[in-house]
């Protein structure tokens, strides 16, 4: 039997084929880092996010974060009754959402949060304080490397 044209199109059909096929599995294979699992409803309620970032702008005084040895100080304004404050504070770590740490805000008396930061990785985080005192709704960013 005699190699012939026809032989070259059927290999080059079974090799287009076969890369096709590794492209595709390599593809589904692949992680995909969104910003949240669950960025879909997140974008719809983004408005309440607007509202909450112009409470934080109207207020004198925002929230503050001094890094100390291991542990991350968030001091909450003073004009914010601190018994009434609920909400979280999200560690958004950039390479890989799985590594994120969410804490609840539980300030003292003083208006004062101590977050013991020794277990986090080292990087850049993005810090998102979303929370709530009498009814109103805040939110704050910072960017802070560890």
């Amino acid at each position: 039997m005699k190699f012939h044209w026809g032989h070259a199109i059927f290999l080059f059909i079974i090799m287009f084929l076969a890369a096709m096929t590794w492209i595709i599995v390599f593809a589904f294979s692949q992680k995909v880092n969104l910003v949240t699992p669950e960025y879909y409803p997140k974008g719809v309620d983004y408005e309440e996010q607007i509202n909450k970032v112009r409470n934080t702008a109207k207020l004198k005084h925002k929230i503050r974060f001094e890094k100390q040895n291991n542990k991350l100080i968030f001091i909450f304004p003073d004009e914010i009754n601190t018994d009434s404050i609920t909400g979280t504070i999200q560690f958004y770590y950039i390479t890989d959402f799985e590594k994120d740490r969410k804490v609840d805000i539980k300030p003292d008396t003083t208006g004062k949060q101590e977050i013991d930061i020794t277990n986090y990785l080292s990087g850049r985080y993005i810090i998102k304080i979303d929370w709530a005192s009498n009814s109103n709704g805040y939110y704050q960013e910072f960017d802070i490397n560890l």
